[in-house]
């Protein structure tokens, strides 16, 4: 189990953007059970959480906001050398503290897919819903989530629009032979690639927001340096505009 109690927060747009240094008085509540079983089979794992989000900046009170909810893990072997996976999570979102907003939205998660030696397919679907108080449209908000990671690489989302987010998507990661050489060069051994596509709605109403396709491979270099590079491709149709952006990162870790 873990609780912590927040206070500030450094986000990545730096000190002198709105939203870059919030001041806060956060809980932040975990409890996981890693042996679910099934049969005596294990099966998952089960958390159950809590974030009660009080922020004090005047410019950001609209996103203090409670909300509780659980997620299901797991996977299962199956025949050579092959297992399930599988996600489950749904959390439910309210206003708190001083945020002036009527909100109360629901998210859902359901992720499926097979693991294999060096190959993983995944699907999934996830919803950011939204809601109407007095003609006024909120939506589900994940302020001091690692938002880039999810919902495509080109940044579109990483504020949930008001009429929500659908996020259809399939995710495909395959790892090289680290022990074998591949054309010819020991350059792309245990290299991983990876390819996502999301197709992006509306939670209420349906609308099409646009798709948007995601690229990576990544190469360790040695036991502390690594490289990465990364493409994101987002075709509008009644979101934002088309963009696409490139990344190449050399990483040190020790």
């Amino acid at each position: 189990m873990l609780y912590s109690y927040v206070t500030n927060v450094n986000r990545i747009f730096g000190e002198d953007h709105p939203l870059g240094d919030l001041n806060t008085s956060t809980h932040i509540v975990n409890a996981s059970f890693d042996d679910l079983k099934l049969n005596k089979t294990k099966i998952g794992k089960l958390t159950l959480y809590g974030y009660l989000i009080d922020f004090d900046n005047a410019s950001v009170t609209n996103l203090s906001s409670k909300t509780f909810g659980l997620r299901f893990t797991g996977n299962l072997a199956m025949a050579k050398n092959r297992k399930l996976i599988y996600s489950a999570e749904y959390a439910r979102q309210s206003n708190y503290a001083d945020n002036p907003r009527q909100l109360n939205a629901n998210y859902w998660l359901v992720e499926w897919g097979v693991a294999m030696s060096n190959i993983t397919l995944k699907a999934g679907f996830e919803s950011l819903g939204s809601n109407s108080h007095d003609d006024v449209v909120t939506s589900f908000q994940t302020p001091l989530a690692t938002l880039h990671k999810f919902n495509g690489w080109a940044d579109k989302f990483l504020i949930t629009p008001a009429y929500g987010l659908d996020d259809i998507y399939i995710d495909v990661s395959y790892q090289l032979a680290a022990d074998k050489r591949v054309w010819s060069s020991d350059f792309f051994k245990g290299m991983v690639f990876k390819a996502v596509y999301h197709r992006f709605s509306a939670a209420t109403g349906g609308a099409d927001y646009g798709s948007e396709w995601n690229l990576m491979a990544q190469k360790k270099l040695s036991k502390y340096y690594g490289l990465q590079f990364k493409y994101a491709d987002y075709n509008a149709d009644n979101f934002s505009t088309n963009t696409q952006k490139i990344w190449l990162t050399l990483s040190a870790s020790y």
